[in-house]
């Protein structure tokens, strides 16, 4: 390491999000941190085979790290694990989830700019991951509260037109809008909507206000988490203007659990 490139160097921890093979050695890394962001750097060397580094460089890995700013491409210098969630890495189905939740955060994380916030949430739910009874509601705990954290809370509780309070009942959601829309508005909206019933409402205000512990004890239904995914899903899509990289994997991995599920039931 060079005496310039030693004074610009950055310690921080982070979680690997993906890495890409460039040359014939090398790696370009994408982790979020909670001082530094989103950061991409390049690791030298790291996918020989006797590299220091490579073993801890792997996604869905909680890692110590310094990296030196340069004028072209940031460079990983040092990197030692902290954890590398490995009962989510032997898993299929956990792993699709960790892999969708580390790419949804790495959207909403900005280079060179601090996101302790968005770091929190993605440890705290990628470590529930290992142990939570109900998956699906964690990922829904993680969506929504990911969407309140950037800006984009959804409106739950008055129009998300016309600012009327809403009264108990089912309303139709807007994506373009991100939020309930009374039945008057509802009436002159028509594309970009989806339809909420009571319970699903209910049950996203209650996300958005508690703590995964007590999210935790509710039994949710199928149904009811099928509709709140529909809407989540498409109102992601309106704030991304695009569709995830791992949703198509994340829908194969739940189909293949889904037919699992139901042989088992039918033997």
């Amino acid at each position: 390491m060079n005496k310039n490139m030693s004074k610009n160097i950055q310690k921080t921890e982070g979680i690997v999000t993906k890495h890409i093979p460039i040359g014939e050695a090398d790696r370009i890394v994408t982790l979020i941190s909670p001082s530094i962001g989103k950061i991409r750097a390049v690791a030298r060397g790291s996918r020989k085979p006797k590299s220091k580094m490579g073993g801890h460089l792997i996604p869905i890995t909680r890692v110590k790290i310094s990296v030196a700013n340069t004028k072209t491409i940031d460079q990983i210098t040092e990197v030692e694990t902290i954890e590398s969630f490995r009962k989510i890495k032997e898993d299929l189905y956990l792993l699709s989830k960790a892999s969708y939740m580390t790419e949804l955060a790495e959207n909403f994380v900005q280079e060179h700019s601090e996101s302790k916030q968005i770091f929190n949430l993605l440890l705290q739910c990628i470590t529930l991951l290992q142990i939570a009874p109900d998956i699906e509601i964690l990922v829904k705990f993680f969506e929504i509260k990911l969407m309140s954290q950037t800006g984009f809370k959804p409106e739950m509780i008055i129009c998300s037109e016309c600012g009327t309070k809403l009264v108990p009942g089912s309303y139709k959601f807007s994506f373009e809008s991100g939020g309930l829309l009374c039945h008057q508005c509802a009436g002159k909206i028509h594309s970009f909507t989806e339809k909420l019933s009571t319970n699903s409402i209910k049950l996203i205000r209650f996300i958005q206000n508690e703590n995964f512990e007590k999210i935790a004890k509710l039994n949710s239904t199928k149904n009811l988490l099928e509709e709140i995914e529909r809407v989540i899903s498409g109102y992601m899509r309106s704030i991304l203007d695009k569709e995830l990289k791992t949703k198509p994997f994340l829908d194969l991995i739940a189909k293949q659990t889904k037919n699992s599920i139901t042989s088992k039931n039918t033997l």
